[in-house]
């Protein structure tokens, strides 16, 4: 079952580009272990799955992203139970995706991330993604510094959507909810409804289009993309990303006791 959503939304309202604030932001780690020294420290570190790595047709530098957001994720946020990464074949029209799954548990069934997975024709291709993300970022589909780390900032969007596994995706049911709730305490009392639903929405529209389908808010792909912003850009991040990606965290948080 999958944990993501591989079909981008139509755009929506986009958001500004923000300043690299955050450490994800920084320049790239430079590659000083070889692939099988990244996987071996992969399964050692969080004692997971991994498959792909050694495909001699990936460069370096891709599996080094795609440990380094591992790396700056999982230790942040303990709720995340992954239990596998992979490099290998998707649909054509897939980059990247999170599958999960429920496991038995005293208090009910609890839900894991059995895998975030890369295509391995993106992986083969890291210009080829470096361009799409590119035209995503210019087009405000995507948040801005997507495009300067295309593989990295795409495993953190998946981390995203595994947190929100772990969350037992009750963060979507909340999220329009706390959106206003941040939201309507800022306007008068006097503002009619349509004034206030044209400020609500042009306040939300801060989040990238990938937020949203039509002019709708997606409840999934909204927190990944929120999580995603404020990971790269730290508090420099949008007001809507940094209310969403509290709610992911605190509702991950709240579910799975850590």
């Amino acid at each position: 079952m999958p944990a993501g959503d591989a079909d981008p939304p139509p755009r929506g309202s986009g958001n500004t580009k923000r300043d690299s604030a955050s450490p994800a932001m920084a320049s790239r780690p430079k590659p000083d272990k070889d692939r099988s020294a990244i996987t071996r420290s992969v399964i050692e570190r969080y004692g997971i799955e991994v498959s792909g790595f050694d495909d001699p047709d990936i460069e370096d530098d891709v599996i080094v992203e795609f440990a380094a957001a591992l790396d700056d994720v999982l230790p942040r946020y303990p709720a995340i139970d992954l239990r596998g990464v992979a490099i290998c074949e998707l649909r054509a029209d897939e980059v990247s995706t999170a599958t999960w799954n429920w496991t038995p548990a005293p208090d009910g069934p609890r839900p894991y991330t059995a895998r975030i997975v890369l295509a391995s024709t993106v992986a083969r291709d890291p210009l080829g993604l470096a361009r799409r993300v590119r035209l995503a970022v210019e087009s405000r589909e995507l948040v801005s510094g997507s495009e300067e780390r295309p593989v990295y900032s795409t495993i953190v969007r998946e981390l995203a959507r595994a947190l929100d596994v772990a969350g037992g995706f009750r963060a979507r049911r909340r999220a329009q909810s706390a959106l206003l709730a941040h939201f309507l305490p800022s306007i008068g009392n006097r503002d009619g409804l349509r004034t206030v639903l044209d400020s609500y929405r042009e306040w939300r529209s801060a989040l990238s289009g990938y937020a949203f389908y039509g002019r709708r808010l997606h409840p999934g792909r909204c927190l990944a993309e929120a999580f995603t912003e404020v990971h790269l850009h730290s508090t420099s991040a949008s007001a809507p990303a940094q209310v969403l990606h509290h709610l992911l965290v605190e509702t991950a948080r709240e579910v799975s006791h850590l």
